[in-house]
């Protein structure tokens, strides 16, 4: 058994933060005799984002944990380094028995400027044998929130879900996993619950060396299986679809139309220097009964701002942290 009872660092390499959306209520404008009303609502596509970003911090906590092998190799408590989160304040500690890894928070603050508290487990145990890490594959992770008292931002989040590594890409020879979950968030304040299920398959980008993204040539983020994935330089790809029910009990699908791209090089923020956005692709996202909401992040740029268009009407968004 291997134990770590000193405060560490947990990452969250992904979306780490909602956004400047407000509930945004229906627009109406009067033509001749008759009122034309414009639909501006954009609060399901919030949740729904809120959603992505609680389930990609969970498999990104998972990724760093497992694929090290020495936890604290790769978990800084200092912002120098390859470290994703300095501690601020609280505790989050990790225990490995077997082939289940348990992380467990204590009111935790990081650079990402949320905080966490409850437990997520980690569960390998079903992998092909020769699969311990993240980067192997074969492995295949169920992680659930078992004691139900993970908290993200005093928002309760239950998890299930399935990763599974499915080797390199045959034609790109870039590392891919297929992921399953099932999120449910109860917002605090009586603000209703999320529920969200997603199907997602990511691909490093990044997997091997002389890879160029967006005009820039970016350090190979994967140099052999007995070496840890350097989450630092990581290019993610994302595909995949989700459905689910908004806080407002407004049902919804999400597919990505166009492949999502997380740069983790890329850091827009001079006050989170561990905040990394999506910087290209597309979700169309459609409510029940409602016109399809594009959620357009651009083409590559590394900024803090992402587009929501419905119709003819759109409105730029800036992330907050």
């Amino acid at each position: 058994m291997k134990k770590n009872t000193t405060t560490m660092a947990i990452a969250a390499l992904l979306i780490v933060a909602g956004a400047t959306i407000s509930s945004c209520k229906k627009d109406s404008k009067t033509t001749g005799t008759s009122t034309v009303t414009t639909d501006t609502n954009t609060s399901s596509a919030q949740d729904h984002q809120d959603a992505e970003n609680n389930s990609n911090d969970v498999d990104q906590m998972g990724a760093e944990g497992m694929d090290n092998g020495n936890i604290n190799s790769n978990y800084k408590t200092t912002a120098s380094g390859s470290g994703l989160l300095t501690p601020m304040s609280g505790s989050a500690n990790v225990t490995v028995v077997g082939k289940i890894m348990t992380l467990t928070f204590s009111n935790y603050v990081g650079l990402d400027g949320h905080k966490r508290t409850g437990t997520l487990v980690y569960d390998f145990s079903g992998s092909l044998a020769t699969a311990t890490h993240y980067r192997d594959s074969g492995i295949v992770i169920s992680v659930t929130t078992p004691n139900h008292d993970y908290y993200v931002d005093s928002n309760k989040v239950e998890v299930t879900k399935t990763i599974t590594n499915k080797g390199r890409d045959v034609s790109t020879h870039n590392l891919t996993w297929h992921v399953t979950t099932s999120l449910t968030i109860t917002k605090a304040n009586n603000g209703g619950t999320i529920q969200w299920s997603a199907t997602r398959d990511n691909i490093l980008l990044n997997t091997n060396a002389n890879f160029s993204y967006n005009g820039s040539n970016i350090q190979a983020s994967f140099s052999g299986y007995t070496t840890p994935i350097n989450w630092s330089t990581a290019v993610i790809g994302i595909t995949g679809s989700a459905t689910g029910t908004s806080a407002d009990n407004v049902g919804f699908t999400a597919n990505i139309s166009s492949m999502l791209v997380r740069n983790f090089n890329c850091s827009p923020s001079l006050l989170h220097t561990h905040f990394h956005p999506f910087v290209a692709g597309q979700i169309d996202f459609t409510p029940s009964g409602k016109t399809t909401r594009s959620i357009n992040f651009g083409a590559g740029t590394c900024d803090e701002s992402y587009k929501i268009t419905i119709g003819s009407w759109s409105i730029n968004i800036t992330w907050i942290l």
